[in-house]
C-alpha cells in the first residue's frame, strides 16, 4: 500500500523527506483530490518551497514517455496554483514560467500544449509559428529522446497549413512525420499521416497521388488487423483515381461507412452525402454556429412585415422581431465568413448557399457569386 493510500482520509502531517513529499504530492495532484493537495501543501509549504525548482528537473526516466512527461508537467503546475491561488504565493508559478529556472523539456512540452490549444481554438497560424519553433528547440538538444516529440510536431505543423487553406505547404511536413513514424515503427502514426496525405492531395485535386496514398493506407491497416478499414481505402483507391463525383451518396451500417454496390444486408440502413474532399475544420465551425445563430432565429417566427402597418403589436411582439432578424443577420455572416476564411469551394459553395437560403427567409438559392 503507497503512502498516498495511508493518509488517503486521515488528517494530513508533515513530510520530512522531499522525494517522498514530492511522490505524495504529484499522487494527489493526479488523483484530482484538490482537498487534499491544498492541505498537504500547507503542512508542507516550506519544504515545497524550498525543493520546487529541483522538481523541475525532469527524472531520466521520465522524459523518454510523452504520456509520463504530461503528468508530470501538470502535476508542477497544480502545485504552483495551490500556492498562487490559495496562499497568495506566485513564486512557484513565476519559476514555471522561466525556462531559465526550469527544465528545458518540460518548458517545451508546456510550449508545444499551447500550441494544440491554439490549434483547438482554430488559430492555426499562430499554432503553426510556435510549432516551427519548437522544431528548432529540439534540433539544438541532442541528449533529448525526440522520436516521438518530432514526429506529432511535423505533423501538427502540417495540419495547421491544412486548416488554413495552404493545402500544399501541408504536404511537406506530413511526409516527415510518416517518415519519422515509419522509421521507428510507430503504426498508429504511419496510418494517421497516410491518412492525411491521402485527404491532403484528393482535396488538391492529386488524384493519382491521393490514389497511391489510399492503396499504401489499405496495406497498414492489413498490417493493423483492421480489415474493413482496409476494404473502404481500396476501393477509394480505385474511386480517386478513376475521377471522384463531386459528391455521392453511401450508407452507414453501425457506423461503418460502405458504398452502395458493398451494402450487406442488415436494419437500419441509413444514407449521407460523401464529398470528395474533407471539409475544414473552420468551415465546420463556422456552419455549426450559423446553424445555431439561424435556428434561433427561425423559432421566433416573427409577424410579416405586411401585417405590421397599421397594426398595434406588443413590445413583446418587437423584441422578437428584432432578435429573429438579428439571429438570422449574424447566421448569414457566419456561412459567408466561411469560404473566405477556409477557401471552401464546389461542393460546399452548394450546402453554405443552402444555408444561407434558410437564414434568410428564401426557399430557393444559387452557388454563384
Amino acid at each position: 500500500m503507497g503512502f498516498f493510500h495511508s493518509f488517503f482520509g486521515k488528517r494530513v502531517s508533515k513530510i520530512y523527506d522531499p522525494e517522498e513529499l514530492r511522490r505524495s504530492l504529484f499522487e494527489l495532484a493526479q488523483s484530482g483530490n484538490q482537498q487534499r493537495l491544498e492541505q498537504m501543501c500547507r503542512a508542507n509549504r516550506n519544504l515545497i518551497a524550498d525543493n520546487f525548482s529541483k522538481w523541475q528537473k525532469v527524472p531520466e526516466a521520465i522524459r523518454r514517455d510523452p504520456a509520463s512527461l504530461r503528468i508530470y508537467g501538470q502535476a508542477l503546475i497544480n502545485i504552483g496554483e495551490v500556492f498562487a491561488n490559495r496562499f497568495s504565493d506566485s513564486t512557484l508559478r513565476e519559476l514555471l514560467r522561466s525556462p531559465s529556472q526550469s527544465d528545458p523539456l518540460l518548458q517545451w512540452r508546456m510550449k508545444f500544449e499551447k500550441a494544440e490549444q491554439l490549434m483547438a481554438d482554430l488559430r492555426y497560424i499562430e499554432a503553426g509559428k510556435l510549432l516551427s519553433s519548437l522544431l528548432f528547440d529540439v534540433g539544438g538538444r541532442q541528449e533529448w529522446d525526440v522520436r516521438s516529440l518530432l514526429s506529432i510536431v511535423y505533423g501538427h505543423i502540417g495540419a495547421c497549413h491544412f486548416q488554413s487553406g495552404h493545402r500544399e505547404q501541408a504536404l511537406a511536413p506530413f511526409e516527415r512525420a510518416l517518415g519519422l513514424c515509419g522509421q521507428y515503427n510507430d503504426v498508429s502514426g504511419v496510418i494517421t499521416y497516410l491518412g492525411n496525405l491521402y485527404e491532403a492531395n484528393r482535396y488538391l485535386g492529386r488524384n493519382g497521388d491521393a490514389a497511391s496514398y489510399a492503396e499504401r493506407l489499405a496495406g497498414a491497416f492489413v498490417n493493423a488487423g483492421r480489415t474493413f478499414d482496409a476494404s473502404w481505402f481500396r476501393k477509394q483507391s480505385y474511386l480517386v483515381r478513376a475521377g471522384e463525383p463531386l459528391n455521392r451518396v453511401v450508407a452507414l451500417v453501425d457506423d461503418l461507412r460502405y458504398e452502395l454496390d458493398d451494402v450487406p444486408q442488415a436494419k437500419g440502413i441509413e444514407f449521407v452525402f460523401e464529398r470528395n474532399r474533407t471539409t475544414l475544420r473552420p468551415a465546420a465551425e463556422l456552419t455549426r454556429k450559423g446553424d445555431a445563430l439561424a435556428k434561433i432565429g427561425a423559432g421566433l417566427v416573427p409577424l410579416p412585415l405586411r401585417s405590421l402597418v397599421g397594426t398595434a403589436i406588443s413590445s413583446q411582439e418587437h423584441r422578437s422581431f428584432y432578435v429573429a432578424r438579428v439571429a438570422r443577420t449574424r447566421g448569414w455572416k457566419q456561412y459567408t465568413g466561411t469560404e473566405a476564411e477556409t477557401g471552401e469551394d464546389g461542393t460546399s459553395k452548394i450546402s453554405r448557399a443552402r444555408s444561407i437560403a434558410f437564414v434568410d427567409g428564401r426557399k430557393s438559392f444559387k452557388t454563384g457569386p
